[in-house]
């Protein structure tokens, strides 16, 4: 390499320092009640609380020995989040060849990132996620199945972290703090073919994503030179 990070010619040496502590909690309670041979309901919660600490140190190498810290590459990050969830799922039958499962879940989600210990970004959301499952009995050995089922992508520590990431002199990457979760709908109809030692199934779907995640590529100047960045929004 002939050019340091703070943009003087010559070798480069650099020692990262990068501690990271997570902790993770999970509290969850279920409940089924049947009411008859082929009907039941079911009730739950669930709490999700996690917490990530990043401390990133970046320092150049001089030719004396000595250490020298590169701003750029030094942060500190928190991540918290909390997701509290309730559900409810009905299984019921129509006439002797229907069975279905009607399924409603609700999530609180409570998000927080710090920078360097005096930037806060606190982020509170909160969505309902419906779910259906229908299967008709055409014979003993086959069903139809339709189904349909919205899920949740939220982004992650990396994805919201907000500071450089390091590969050359040219490219880096960082997170954005204000990115929104994905969703994607899920639509499927099925037929199932039972053997006396297994089963065949064949179907199709159609998915749908909302609020897509994506990565954009801007060219910004750095001690005088052009760099590309790369971001998600």
């Amino acid at each position: 390499i002939t050019q340091d990070t703070l943009g003087r010619p010559g070798e480069l040496i650099q020692l990262v320092d990068n501690l990271e502590y997570q902790s993770s909690y999970l509290f969850q309670t279920d409940y089924v009640r049947p009411l008859g041979e082929k009907t039941s309901y079911e009730l739950g919660s669930r709490a999700t609380l996690r917490t990530i600490n990043n401390d990133y140190g970046l320092d150049e190498v001089l030719s004396d020995g000595s250490l020298i810290a590169d701003p750029t590459f030094n942060n500190q990050f928190t991540f918290i989040e909390n997701v509290y969830a309730a559900y409810g799922i009905y299984n019921g039958t129509i006439g002797e060849s229907m069975t279905y499962q009607l399924g409603l879940r609700g999530e609180i989600t409570d998000l927080t990132t710090e920078v360097e210990s005096d930037t806060l970004n606190n982020r509170s959301y909160a969505n309902l996620f419906p779910s259906t499952f229908f299967t008709y009995s055409i014979s003993p050995l086959s069903d139809i199945q339709v189904s349909y089922s919205r899920r949740i992508s939220r982004p992650g520590f990396r994805t919201l972290a907000p500071f450089f990431g390091f590969s050359d002199n040219r490219n880096f990457y960082s997170g954005n703090p204000n990115v929104n979760p994905e969703f994607t709908d899920s639509y499927e109809t099925g037929y199932v073919r039972y053997f006396e030692k297994g089963s065949l199934y064949s179907g199709i779907y159609y998915r749908h994503r909302s609020g897509v995640i994506e990565r954009i590529t801007v060219v910004e100047e750095r001690n005088g030179e052009e760099f590309t960045r790369f971001f998600p929004i």
